[in-house]
């Protein structure tokens, strides 16, 4: 019976180490590092990164030279087709048989400056007629250069070479930004387990006080040192505890819920989190902030990429309003011959000269339409821009003064914890020899709760706001540097 109860003994010991070794402690840094790694957000974030990322490599490949092979292997033509005939001076149908092949290797390269294109190929192609005429031939261009171009028209190219590098750049810092906002969730959901965790603590020492208190009640009323309506208001107090326990216990688990679903790790294990101690003292000025945000924040750079497009698309719309020219022009050789060799034997010279002209005589209106549209719209993103650019350092002054009040709450609201809870042992002594009654040690309770209530929402609040200036500015103001350093050593893909 001995050995049974000893091997039952053992059994209890290990399944309460292996639950014990479940429990998994979090800190805020903790947090909010699982939560950049696992949460969905991360993943959302990351990867639209990535599809910028990977946009900006197509504009940079767009800017390198391409190598272009267009072929049609072999192409068999057989219909009857419109001759003259020079004996019976009449038109006729003949039936005509084709076979054509043809080659084209073309190297080109854009020309940001000019908008043109540059190019060097080489052609080869083959054709043979059957019917009553057979003739076989190559024709050859072996080596040919050009360049085209709109004249006095849009340069899509130089604005693509201001836009597109400003665009990932944006990208980068929206990344950055993106990654601050998931730590102001981690830490919104990090403090709302913190503070759901130490109310339950609060609610079971409250439950353990009260039963104890009226344990001492009742003792009291043996001999008649305390009155019916106060035992029956410790009674009152302990089944309210009992309560309370509840209904803490169950936002517990939701808020324990939330936490792991967010970062990403088994909800299932138990779960808590240390609350941490007063932060560090940063004296942030305005001023210094306003410069950092003004250098890192992805805000002031969109806008400007707003007055960008508005530019390009006036100075697009004014071009098109004009004539349209095209310069077209080559210079190469070329050659025929009944076979290969011959094609490519003593080539003649090629040159092509080609200019377009479409000029709009009558449009009823429409490209000055079009260009007014275009001006008022540069006009009003003008406004707009400045607008944003008001708000915005309005909003980093608003998060630096809120950081700075909150540090002096911190330190107030943890002064005003500890002496809650030095007044509540005082009364609570108190009660126990009988100095003073049941209300003053309810009011001490409800005192010493109400302030570690306060202590962690003031602490939550002030991490909230820290993450918000980060998130404004990027910047580290822990670490004195950017957010942005080494981004593309960790980041890059």
């Amino acid at each position: 019976m001995r050995i049974i109860l000893l091997i039952t003994a053992f059994a209890l010991n290990c399944a309460y180490f292996i639950k014990a070794q479940e429990v998994r402690v979090f800190t805020l840094a903790k947090t909010i590092e699982l939560a950049s790694e696992n949460s969905l957000e991360s993943f959302r974030v990351k990867n639209l990164y990535r599809s910028n990322y990977w946009s900006y490599r197509t504009y940079r490949a767009e800017r390198l030279p391409g190598l272009s092979l267009n072929m049609t292997p072999i192409s068999y033509n057989r219909q009857f087709v419109q001759r003259y005939d020079y004996e019976q001076n009449i038109d006729v149908f003949k039936d005509q048989s084709t076979i054509n092949s043809y080659g084209r290797l073309s190297l080109s390269q854009n020309v940001d400056f000019t908008g043109g294109t540059i190019y060097i190929d080489s052609e080869i192609g083959y054709l043979r007629n059957f019917g009553a005429t057979k003739l076989s031939q190559f024709s050859t261009v072996p080596v040919r250069i050009g360049y085209y171009q709109s004249l006095f028209g849009f340069n899509q190219f130089k604005w693509d070479r201001k836009i597109e590098p400003l665009k990932f750049e944006i990208a980068k810092r929206e990344f950055l930004v993106n990654m601050e906002s998931i730590s102001k969730s981690a830490t919104q959901y990090f403090f709302s387990l913190v503070l759901a965790q130490r109310i339950y603590d609060i609610e079971m020492t409250t439950l353990r006080t009260n039963e104890q208190m009226y344990g001492i009640g009742l003792e009291r009323q043996k001999i008649a040192a305390i009155t019916k309506a106060d035992l029956l208001t410790l009674k009152l107090d302990v089944v309210n505890a009992g309560n309370s326990v509840k209904a803490a216990e169950a936002e517990l688990k939701k808020c324990r819920f939330d936490f792991a679903s967010y970062i990403g790790i088994d909800p299932e294990n138990d779960i808590r989190v240390m609350i941490p101690g007063a932060p560090q003292l940063l004296n942030i000025s305005y001023e210094r902030a306003k410069e950092q945000a003004s250098i890192n924040n992805p805000t002031l750079q969109d806008l400007q990429k707003q007055l960008m497009t508005s530019e390009m698309n006036l100075e697009k719309v004014r071009r098109e309003a004009l004539f349209s020219a095209k310069l077209s022009a080559s210079v190469g050789f070329n050659q025929v011959g009944p076979n290969l060799a011959s094609a490519y034997h003593s080539p003649l010279r090629q040159d092509l000269v080609s200019v377009s002209l479409s000029l709009p005589l009558i449009d009823w209106g429409i490209r000055k339409g079009k260009y007014n549209m275009a001006n008022n719209l540069l006009k009003a993103t003008e406004i707009s821009v400045e607008q944003s650019r008001v708000a915005f350092y309005q909003n980093v002054m608003t998060a630096c003064d809120d950081l700075e009040m909150l540090m002096k709450q911190i330190s107030s609201a943890s002064e005003a914890m500890d002496l809650s809870e030095m007044a509540y042992e005082d009364t609570k002594q108190r009660f126990v020899i009988g100095k003073v009654d049941v209300n003053a040690l309810s009011i001490a309770q409800s005192r010493m709760t109400t302030a570690q209530k306060n202590y962690i929402t003031i602490l939550r609040s002030y991490w909230l706001s820290y993450f918000e200036l980060r998130k404004l500015t990027l910047f580290d103001f822990e670490n004195n540097v950017p957010l942005s350093v080494d981004f593309d050593l960790i980041h890059g893909l």
